[in-house]
C-alpha cells in the first residue's frame, strides 16, 4: 500500500483527506515534522504530499522547494476553511488556486498520483538508458541525479569503497563548505562546472555529456584522481535532470593529468625523477633527443655547475638536488626557479624549471623546463626603464628641495631689504635725499623680488599644461627694438658692450606669440649679461630657411662670459638646476629661467642649443618658425617725433606707473600718472574743462 503523507493539516480538514485516502487505497500517514516530512516525500512508496498553509499562499513555494516534490504536478492546501488545490508548473514556479468539493478532491487525488507515477516511470527509463550506456557504473564511487536548476545532487548509488574510504556525496555536494573536500587546485574547476549557470549554459549549447577530472580527499587525507560524467536528459514535461557517476581513476591516469596540465605551454624538457632510486628518465625534450636515464643527483647537478651562470650556481645546485627539492615540497604543491644558462649554440638563455610531485605519495618528481629569455629580458628592460625613472624621480625631488632651500634665501633677502628700507625712510622724514635713496633701494628689491616670483609662476604654468599660444601680427623691427632698449640699459649698467645685428632677409612682419619669443629672447640676454664681467654681449638674426610663407628665424646670443662647463651643459634646462648651484650665492636666480625659456621654445615649435667654454663664454641658438605677415607691404623706414604727444597712464601699482612714466620721457613723450579709474575719469573731465586733452591713455 502507498502513502499519502500528511504535514499540517487541521484536524477538520484532515478527516477529509484520511477518508479520501481509504477510498484511493492509500495508507494516511500523518507527519510531525519538515525533516520526517522531506524523508517520507522523497521515498517511493509515497503517491502524494498534502500539508497546509495560510490562506495568503506566502508560503507555498517555499514548502515545495523544502519537500523537494520535483515530480509532484500538483500539491494540495487548506485556505479558508476550503479545499483547494495548487497546481504548480514545474520549472516556472506559477500556481493556479482553485476551489474544490468532495468529488473533485477524489478525482484530483487520483490525477496527481497518476501524473507522479508518469514523471517516476519517465526518469526511471532515462536512468536505465543512462545506466546501460555506461559500463562504469558498476566501478563507481557514487551515482547520483544532479538538478541543473539548483545543483542539488540526490544519491541514487554508493558503493562499499565509498563508504569506507570517502565522504558521504552531501560533503562534495555542498557549495562553498565543500571547498575543504576539493583538492585546492581543482576547486576553481569544481565551482565553474558545477554553478546552477554553468550547468543551464551546456544544456543550452545542446551538449549531451560533460567529462572532467579532479581530485577528491579521502578518509585517510590523502586527494585522490577522480573522472565524472555527467549526463543532460529531460522529462516528458520538459524538465531538466543530470544523471552523473564517480570514479576512480589509475595511477596512469593521474600522471596524463599531469602532463595535460603543463603540455599547453611552450617548454624546453620534461623529466621525471624517481624519488627512492634517484633516477631521472626524459618524458619530452624539444629538441627531439632525450637524454637516457640516469642519475639524477650526478647529470643535473653536473650540468647545472657546467652551464649555469650568475652568482648563485652553488646556491641553485642546493635548491635543485633532491633533498632540496623534496624540502621545498613539503611547503607547497610546487615550486619554481629561474635561473641562466649557457646554451649550445653560445647564447645565454633565462629557463625557468617548475617542480611538482606527480602522485599523491610523493614518489615520482616532475620538472618542467621552459625558455623564458624574452620575458627575463623584457623584465630587465622594465626594470632598468624603472630605475631610470625612479632616478630622475628622484633628481627631480632632490632639485626641488635645493630649490625651496635656494627660495627660502632668494625670496628673504629682497623682502628684508625692502622692510628694513622702508623702517629706515619712515625714520628719516624729512630728509629728502635719505628718503630718496632708501626708495630707490625698496624698487630695486620689488622688481627683483617680482622677477623671482614671475619666474615661479611661469614654470607652475607651463608644467600644469596652461600656458597657451597667441597668434597676433606684430612689426619685428619694432619688437627687436624694444628688445635691445632694455638689454642695453642693464649693460650699460655693468659696463658692457650691447651689439644687435639684423640680416636683411628677415620680414618686416610676423605673425606668432611676441609676448612669449620676447620672454625667451629676455631670459637668454639678460643671463648673458648676468655671468658676463667684462667684454661685450651680442644678438644676431637671420632668416635660415623659407618654406610658403613660414620662416625659420635664428636668434643667436653671445656672450664673453664664465661659460658653462660639458658636465653641466645637459642639465642647464631642468627646471630648479643652475649650471653650478655655487652661481645662486654669487649671482642670484630661481635657476627657472632657462627651463622657461626651453619649454617656450618647445611650445612655439623651436630648438634651443647651447655651445660654451668655460672661462671663454657661451653661445645660444634659438631657431624658431615665424608666419610670415604677406598683408604688409614694405615701406621706407619713417621719422618718428612723439615730443607733442601727452599720455596717462593708470595703474593700483605705483612703481609700475613711474617706470612707465620715465620710459614714456625717454622716448621724448610726455606722461602723467593716477592710480584709480575714477581718479582718470576725473583728471580727463578737468584737461576738457580746459581745453586740453591727452593723447593716449594706458590702462592696466
Amino acid at each position: 500500500m502507498r502513502n499519502l503523507v500528511c504535514h499540517k493539516v487541521s484536524e477538520g480538514l484532515a478527516g477529509g483527506l484520511e477518508a479520501a485516502a481509504g477510498r484511493l487505497g492509500l495508507r494516511w500517514l500523518p507527519v510531525d515534522g519538515v525533516d520526517e516530512a522531506v524523508s517520507q516525500a522523497a521515498s517511493p512508496d509515497t503517491a502524494l504530499v498534502a500539508f497546509g498553509t495560510p490562506a495568503d499562499q506566502s508560503g507555498l513555494k517555499e514548502l515545495t522547494t523544502a519537500f523537494d516534490l520535483r515530480y509532484v504536478a500538483s500539491v494540495m492546501i487548506a485556505a479558508d476553511g476550503r479545499w483547494e488545490t495548487a497546481a504548480y508548473q514545474a520549472g516556472i514556479g506559477e500556481y493556479i488556486v482553485m476551489p474544490m468539493d468532495q468529488q473533485l478532491l477524489d478525482a484530483r487525488l487520483g490525477s496527481i498520483i497518476a501524473t507522479r507515477d508518469t514523471l517516476r516511470q519517465a526518469r526511471d527509463q532515462m536512468w536505465m538508458a543512462f545506466a546501460y550506456r555506461n559500463a562504469a557504473l558498476a566501478e563507481s564511487l557514487y551515482v547520483y541525479e544532479i538538478d541543473p536548476v539548483t545543483s542539488k545532487a540526490t544519491v541514487l548509488r554508493m558503493s562499499d569503497q565509498a563508504a569506507n574510504e570517502y565522504f558521504p556525496l552531501d560533503c562534495y555536494c555542498s557549495g562553498a563548505g565543500s571547498q575543504g573536500y576539493y583538492h585546492p587546485d581543482d576547486w576553481p574547476l569544481i565551482v565553474s562546472t558545477f554553478a546552477p549557470d554553468s550547468l543551464a549554459k551546456e544544456m543550452a549549447s545542446g551538449r549531451d555529456d560533460i567529462t572532467l577530472s579532479y581530485r577528491i580527499r579521502s578518509r585517510a587525507g590523502r586527494f585522490d584522481w577522480v573522472e565524472t560524467k555527467l549526463h543532460f536528459v529531460k522529462d516528458a514535461y520538459g524538465r531538466p535532470s543530470a544523471f552523473s557517476y564517480v570514479k576512480l581513476v589509475d595511477e596512469q591516469r593521474r600522471q596524463q593529468a599531469v602532463l595535460e596540465r603543463i603540455l599547453h605551454e611552450e617548454i624546453e624538457e620534461i623529466i621525471s625523477i624517481d624519488v627512492d632510486d634517484d633516477v631521472f628518465h626524459c618524458i619530452y625534450e624539444a629538441e627531439g633527443a632525450k637524454p637516457g636515464p640516469g642519475c639524477y643527483s650526478l647529470l643535473y647537478a653536473d650540468n647545472l655547475k657546467k652551464y649555469a651562470t650568475g652568482a648563485d650556481v652553488a646556491a641553485l645546485v642546493d635548491q635543485l638536488s633532491l633533498a632540496g627539492l623534496q624540502e621545498a615540497l613539503v611547503r607547497r604543491p610546487d615550486v619554481s626557479f629561474s635561473y641562466w644558462m649557457q646554451q649550445y649554440d653560445g647564447q645565454r638563455h633565462n629557463n625557468k624549471l617548475t617542480a611538482f610531485y606527480a602522485d599523491e605519495r610523493h614518489k615520482q618528481i616532475i620538472l618542467v623546463t621552459r625558455d623564458v629569455t624574452d620575458l627575463a629580458m623584457e623584465a630587465q628592460k622594465r626594470q632598468q626603464q624603472l630605475e631610470i625613472a625612479l632616478t630622475a624621480a628622484q633628481q627631480a625631488s632632490a632639485a626641488k628641495t635645493n630649490f625651496l632651500s635656494r627660495m627660502s634665501h632668494e625670496i628673504r633677502t629682497p623682502m628684508n631689504a625692502i622692510i628694513g628700507m622702508n623702517t629706515l625712510a619712515v625714520q628719516a622724514l624729512g630728509n629728502d635725499e635719505k628718503v630718496a635713496e632708501c626708495l630707490s633701494k625698496i624698487g630695486i628689491s620689488a622688481h627683483y623680488l617680482l622677477s623671482l616670483i614671475n619666474d615661479i609662476l611661469d614654470m607652475s604654468r607651463i608644467e600644469s599644461g596652461k600656458m597657451l599660444l597667441r597668434n597676433e601680427q606684430f612689426d619685428f623691427s619694432e619688437f627687436i627694438a624694444g628688445i635691445n632698449t632694455m638689454i642695453y640699459n642693464q649693460a650699460r649698467i655693468k659696463g658692457l658692450e650691447y651689439e644687435c645685428h639684423i640680416a636683411a632677409n628677415v620680414a618686416e612682419s610676423y605673425i606668432g606669440d611676441a609676448i612669449k619669443l620676447q620672454q625667451t629672447l629676455i631670459n637668454v640676454l639678460g643671463n648673458a649679461v648676468k655671468f658676463t664681467a667684462h667684454g661685450c654681449v651680442t644678438m644676431s638674426v637671420e632668416q635660415v630657411s623659407r618654406v610658403g610663407n613660414q620662416d625659420k628665424v635664428r636668434f643667436r646670443v653671445n656672450d664673453t662670459g664664465i661659460g658653462i662647463s660639458e658636465a653641466d651643459l645637459d642639465k642647464i634646462f631642468e627646471p630648479f638646476e643652475q649650471g653650478d648651484n655655487t652661481t645662486t650665492a654669487v649671482f642670484g636666480g630661481t635657476g627657472l629661467g632657462l627651463a622657461i625659456t626651453k619649454s617656450l621654445v618647445d611650445i612655439m615649435g623651436g630648438t634651443i642649443h647651447v655651445r660654451s667654454i668655460v672661462g671663454v663664454g657661451s653661445e645660444f641658438d634659438i631657431e624658431l618658425p615665424l608666419t610670415v605677415d604677406e598683408m604688409v607691404v614694405s615701406h621706407a623706414p619713417l621719422a618718428y617725433h612723439f615730443e607733442s604727444l601727452h599720455t596717462l597712464i593708470v595703474d593700483d601699482d605705483v612703481i609700475t606707473c613711474e617706470q612707465t612714466t620715465e620710459i614714456l620721457r625717454e622716448i621724448g613723450m610726455q606722461g602723467e600718472w593716477v592710480s584709480s579709474g575714477a581718479e582718470a575719469v576725473e583728471r580727463v573731465r578737468k584737461d576738457l574743462e580746459k581745453s586740453r586733452y591727452f593723447d593716449f591713455v594706458l590702462i592696466d
